[in-house]
């Protein structure tokens, strides 16, 4: 499957999971130049901004978290939102990974988060 394909279909179950658990949830329009994220969900008045990652293996590269993805969620959650971070898709399954342990991760040198890590 092209992986490009996969991403969509990934964030595609991802909204229709949340909105399955009552939350409202928008599909952010892809753009040229990219956006911040994929999903924006909201459930008795919390906010999430999500990005849904695609990777082989079970290994996640925090490379792949995005310049312009954590200044997003930075001010997002400086706005006084609650949630901001990344779904992950590994071969194991699907993990949650906040925005702090991203950053948290990257500050510490850490270059990779394996599945069990989550």
């Amino acid at each position: 499957m092209h992986y490009k394909r996969a991403s969509e279909q990934f964030e595609h179950r991802i909204a229709q999971e949340l909105a399955d658990r009552g939350f409202w949830v928008h599909l952010l329009r892809q753009a040229d130049y990219g956006q911040p994220a994929d999903v924006l969900a909201v459930r008795k008045n919390v906010a999430w901004l999500i990005d849904c990652k695609v990777c082989k293996g079970n290994e996640f590269a925090l490379s792949r978290c995005e310049e312009n993805q954590l200044l997003a969620m930075k001010k997002f959650r400086e706005c006084g939102n609650a949630k901001a971070g990344f779904y992950i898709k590994f071969e194991k399954g699907i993990k949650y990974m906040s925005y702090e342990i991203a950053v948290y991760s990257i500050e510490q040198g850490i270059s990779t988060i394996k599945y069990e890590d989550l």
